[in-house]
């Protein structure tokens, strides 16, 4: 079975982020798309000299050696220190020569483990794709649209190299065996319209950045990223499933979530509520959901906030239908069952009063097992109805230690029913390190299994509807400087 070159697969790991494409942009990918045989998956790095001589570049570079995704002593490196010796270069100046006008790499499609099929493409000068050749002793082994066709480690892998225009070359890369994607992509870019596309203007203005095309059935989704001076930023266009009657939200929720290790402001229902991943854990399913969300979609909040010994506390708060305080009461009392297995700690208030703060203990299974190590000692949840005369209900529940402020619940309440309606579909922040954090601790880990989290400063993003079959979401990661 063939394998992509080391520094292939480092690259797009590298750098592989999403961001956003105007309508030239989404045209120029799809003529690019078109010359490398319609893939799957279709990456663009261009200008990648520019973006790594940024402080985003640079601590992506960091970011990348320090949570061992490239090993020193692996094949990456053994690859580049041969790549180096013949360009006579160090490792910086090899990736500039060979990688730093513009590369595509292109996959019939995206998953584990990786395709036989894929082609590497990147823009360099003659004098450095025939030290390419000599260097990795390239042995001639055919003709394919009137270009030589070489084998490399082996037979592992096929390289071609086109003329691109005065004294540019192309070099083309693939597997050793198959290779219809190198096959076309050769015979693409042996055309002048395939050359002139590969030499054209990077469409998005600035200095360049990562381009991302992924097909999924009949649609496409398009992504576009550059660096920026604390990491990257970009958009997403992707195919929307969003229901027609999904609440938005003003840009003021985003200060509801301003502080957390984890939040989201966005909309749900009971579908997508008994889907989630720790539904079928907590015994969650549509039936519950539903009787106390209703069917229509309704908006919520989801905060984790961490401390500094670590220890978290989580809020939720959502829209219901109105009067549902008996299904709630109802439902958390079995869910408290579920996580502590001491059906006897979870009372049944049966709705009454239902402006007054419930709570129950955390104590057994649950709080034995995950809940003291996670929130703390004597964990505890407590929840809270608001129903008001604009004919929707409110829930607010939190799950924390027993002495965190009871304020957090009202607060959220207030916040939900302050919320007006606005562009947002959704926005949400993440604090990798403190998260991870929390992950190890439920899992019992003694020493950090996700050191690289600590890496990333935070993670934001926000979704818009974009007309009415597709969303635009925008981001920022923000990388950690210094040792």
């Amino acid at each position: 079975m063939s394998r992509v070159p080391a520094f292939a697969l480092s690259l797009l790991l590298t750098l592989v982020a999403p961001s956003g494409l105007a309508q030239d942009v989404s045209a120029w990918t799809q003529r690019g798309n078109a010359v490398f045989g319609e893939p799957g998956v279709f990456v663009v790095v261009d200008s990648l000299d520019t973006q790594l001589a940024t402080v985003g570049g640079q601590r992506t570079v960091a970011f990348v050696l320090n949570a061992g995704l490239l090993d020193p002593a692996g094949s990456t490196a053994k690859s580049w220190a041969q790549l180096s010796k013949a360009l006579d270069a160090g490792p910086t100046e090899a990736i500039e020569r060979l990688l730093g006008t513009r590369v595509v790499i292109a996959f019939p499609s995206l998953g584990l483990p990786m395709p036989r099929e894929w082609v590497m493409a990147t823009s360099v000068s003659r004098a450095d794709a025939q030290r390419v050749l000599k260097g990795l002793d390239a042995v001639h082994r055919g003709v394919l649209a009137g270009a030589a066709v070489f084998s490399i480690e082996r037979g592992a892998y096929r390289m071609c190299v086109l003329k691109q225009g005065g004294d540019a070359r192309l070099i083309v890369l693939g597997p050793g065996e198959g290779g219809g994607l190198f096959d076309g992509a050769v015979r693409s870019l042996s055309q002048p319209e395939g050359s002139a596309w590969f030499a054209s203007g990077w469409p998005a203005g600035g200095g360049g950045g990562v381009l991302v095309r992924l097909e999924s059935g009949e649609a496409a989704s398009l992504a576009y990223a550059h660096t920026t001076e604390t990491g990257w930023e970009g958009v997403a266009i992707a195919p929307s499933t969003l229901p027609a009657d999904t609440p938005t939200w003003s840009l003021d929720a985003e200060s509801m979530i301003a502080d957390a290790s984890l939040g989201m402001v966005g909309s749900m229902n009971a579908e997508s509520v008994a889907g989630s991943p720790l539904a079928p854990f907590l015994g969650l399913n549509r039936a519950t959901a539903r009787s106390v969300l209703g069917e229509a979609s309704c908006r919520g909040i989801v905060r984790v906030s961490t401390d500094a010994q670590g220890q978290s506390d989580v809020v939720l708060a959502l829209e219901t239908k109105p009067e549902r305080a008996a299904e709630v009461d109802a439902a958390m009392r079995m869910l408290i069952a579920v996580v502590t297995g001491r059906p006897v700690d979870a009372p049944d208030f049966a709705g009454r009063f239902p402006g007054a703060t419930r709570s129950a203990p955390l104590s057994g299974g649950f709080s034995e097992s995950i809940g003291r190590l996670v929130l703390g000692d004597a964990p505890q949840v407590r929840w809270k109805m608001l129903n008001r005369e604009d004919g929707i209900g409110r829930l607010a529940v939190r799950v924390g230690q027993h002495s965190a402020r009871t304020e957090t619940l009202t607060e959220a309440l207030t916040g939900l029913t302050r919320a007006e309606p606005g562009p947002l579909v959704s926005a949400g922040r993440l604090e990798p390190g403190p998260v991870a954090g929390l992950v190890e601790r439920a899992a019992g880990v003694q020493r950090p299994v996700l050191g690289w989290a600590d890496q990333i400063e935070s993670v934001t993003w926000r979704t818009r509807r974009m007309g009415e079959d597709r969303v635009k979401a925008s981001f920022e990661i923000d990388l950690r400087g210094g040792g």
